[in-house]
């Protein structure tokens, strides 16, 4: 495993103070342990026995790498039925660029140059490079290495069709996403501030959902959201109309739950359906 360095920097993170120490702990391990692009494997078995000393169980885990996609301190992506984690920023200065782990969706590299560049970089050495002849490493004076690195500040990358069959994904919408809540569902709480920590939710969603495959243009991803607030409003509960249970005051759910996880997850599995509502009772 190469050497990794961890940046003064971090500690200035928003991101990374807005998470649970417990997360905190875990995103560090996973830089360690993360490939030159910065993907890392999120199997149970290999977090357990490489970045705790507890054995936690499988949903602790799950709640510490939510904390940090939340955050937008990781990105997980699933191939072939196995998962994996990308870090944004990651910023490593590597001379010998090799992939460990599958390469994320491009949509997961919204916003990270540095990452775009890499990846540009891996394709092309794959391609002419057999495997039969070892890659080795190529010293460069600090200089040259100075150089680059500013180079690949002052570019913005973006990866044609011709260099991978998906483009990168458009920021996520949040006035608009904000103004459909509002006109589909006129009767519940509005959005009065949108803070820093609501943002990152809905940020999350937005680029889970593109990852998913759902969507990936702006027009898409507002018609998915659109239909998304069409069906909780057909959701008795969800909107208030349920009658409550005796001393309890009748439920209205708002943006910021709507756009956590598990949330939207149980809204989109039908949870929260009047049928299902009624069988529940």
């Amino acid at each position: 495993m190469p050497t990794r360095m961890v940046r003064e920097g971090l500690l200035d993170s928003e991101r990374y103070w807005s998470v649970t120490i417990e997360a905190r702990q875990l995103f560090f391990h996973l830089m360690l342990l993360a490939d030159d692009l910065g993907c890392v494997s999120l199997a149970p078995v290999f977090l357990r026995r490489r970045c705790f000393d507890d054995r936690p169980s499988n949903e602790k885990v799950d709640m510490l790498l939510q904390q940090l996609q939340d955050a937008d301190l990781l990105r997980i992506y699933e191939h072939e039925e196995a998962r994996y984690g990308f870090i944004p920023r990651f910023r490593q200065r590597i001379q010998l660029r090799k992939l460990k782990h599958p390469a994320p969706p491009v949509a997961l590299l919204q916003g990270d140059p540095d990452a775009q560049e890499k990846l540009f970089s891996f394709s092309n050495m794959t391609a002419k490079t057999s495997d039969s002849q070892p890659r080795t490493p190529v010293a460069q004076p600090l200089e040259a290495e100075a150089e680059a690195e500013a180079e690949v500040k002052k570019r913005h990358v973006v990866l044609s069709d011709a260099d991978h069959p998906r483009s990168v994904s458009p920021d996520c919408p949040h006035e608009r996403i904000i103004g459909l809540y509002h006109e589909r569902l006129p009767t519940l709480p509005r959005v009065r501030q949108w803070t820093d920590a609501r943002r990152k939710l809905l940020t999350a969603r937005w680029r889970e959902h593109i990852a998913a495959g759902e969507y990936a243009t702006l027009d898409a991803g507002l018609t998915w959201w659109s239909k998304f607030f069409d069906y909780v409003a057909e959701s008795s509960f969800l909107t208030g109309r349920a009658t409550p249970s005796p001393g309890r005051h009748p439920f209205q759910a708002d943006l910021e739950w709507l756009v956590r996880p598990s949330n939207l997850v149980r809204v989109i599995e039908g949870r929260y359906e009047d049928r299902h509502m009624s069988d529940a009772a």
